[in-house]
């Protein structure tokens, strides 16, 4: 059984929007992407960047926008959070997250960027997921930010 108190001590993996929980809110500290209802804002955008991520429908297609977000909590545990703004858009981005092919551009852009031999310990990855039916068809990387990089 796990509970908030213990869950400050512990790594944890989440799936869906933090903005359910006002437990995840407090432990993920303000990042460059945000979460919102249905959006994903962007604090500072890079040329070429929107300062929204907007969900969108028509019938049954949508274009969503998900995160993974590797953080510390206050507690100074390790909390991964893998969210879209909608299910579909969730189960793109675990898709994603789980497969080596697409992690590892994301793994060498970690590890270049690293100043020590262990990559930057809170980051995130903004993707967009086009699914259709509520299955994720389409999953693409968006941007990257980390301690010291911002793609």
């Amino acid at each position: 059984f796990l509970n908030w108190g213990a869950a400050r001590n512990v790594h944890l993996i989440l799936l869906g929007a933090p903005e359910l929980s006002a437990w995840v809110q407090e432990s993920f500290a303000r990042s460059n992407f945000a979460m919102e209802h249905d959006a994903i804002t962007n604090a500072r955008p890079l040329p070429g960047e929107l300062k929204a991520y907007r969900r969108s429908s028509a019938g049954n297609v949508v274009d969503d926008y998900g995160l993974i977000w590797m953080a510390r909590s206050p507690s100074g545990s390790r909390l991964l959070l893998m969210a879209g703004l909608t299910s579909a858009g969730t189960a793109g981005v675990g898709d994603f997250f789980c497969d080596p092919d697409r992690m590892r551009p994301i793994y060498e852009r970690l590890r270049s960027s690293a100043k020590s031999a262990s990559i930057p310990t809170d980051w995130q990855v903004l993707l967009h997921i086009h699914a259709r039916d509520n299955v994720p068809l389409e999953v693409s990387f968006v941007s990257l930010r980390a301690d010291g990089i911002d793609r």
